[in-house]
């Protein structure tokens, strides 16, 4: 019985963890983060149960998700303009094969485009101001106060549950133990 209770509770938070990562994969959609749906299919969970209740769960999203959440001050941008050195930086790099999955066309456009958008980042941070177009919600970040946090009350009801279930689970412990001896 001790068992079937614990699988319960584990299966609550789990669908709790689902319910937040949901949350979270409709307002990155709202704010316009999706280019291929990759990164919302590796926002996962991981929910910890043993005999005793419930250790832990944790949600993992991807690093870049992260950056998406907090936004970059212009003064972080590793961007300083074109030196004609012939190299390119791992951003303006990056930007091209963001570009080329998000838009396509020829290299040499992707670059243009690229360079356009480091240089209103150097200035304005990112996300840039252009950028919110892309928004239905009229935000670009913030993704996980708006998702997860806004939502972590409707997990008290399962809180609740699991402390009912963990006492049933510890009452019924306690019943055998003495029946037992």
């Amino acid at each position: 019985m001790r068992r079937m209770l614990i699988e319960i509770i584990h299966e609550e938070i789990a669908k709790f963890m689902d319910f937040l990562i949901e949350a979270a994969r409709e307002e990155l959609r709202a704010q316009g983060h999706v280019a291929t749906g990759q990164s919302l299919r590796n926002i996962t969970k991981e929910v910890y149960v043993n005999l005793g209740g419930v250790s832990g769960a944790k949600i993992y999203v991807p690093d870049h998700l992260i950056i998406l959440d907090r936004g970059v001050r212009a003064s972080r941008v590793p961007y300083g303009g074109r030196t004609g050195g012939g190299g390119m930086s791992r951003y303006i790099a990056a930007l091209i094969q963001w570009l080329a999955t998000v838009r396509g066309g020829s290299i040499q456009e992707r670059k243009k485009i690229a360079f356009s958008i480091a240089a209103a980042a150097k200035k304005e941070g990112h996300p840039t101001s252009g950028s919110y177009k892309y928004s239905t919600n009229g935000r670009r970040k913030g993704w996980s106060q708006e998702a997860i946090q806004k939502n972590l009350h409707k997990g008290e009801k399962i809180i609740n549950f699991t402390r009912i279930l963990q006492a049933v689970i510890d009452e019924a412990y306690r019943d055998i133990k003495t029946h037992a001896a």
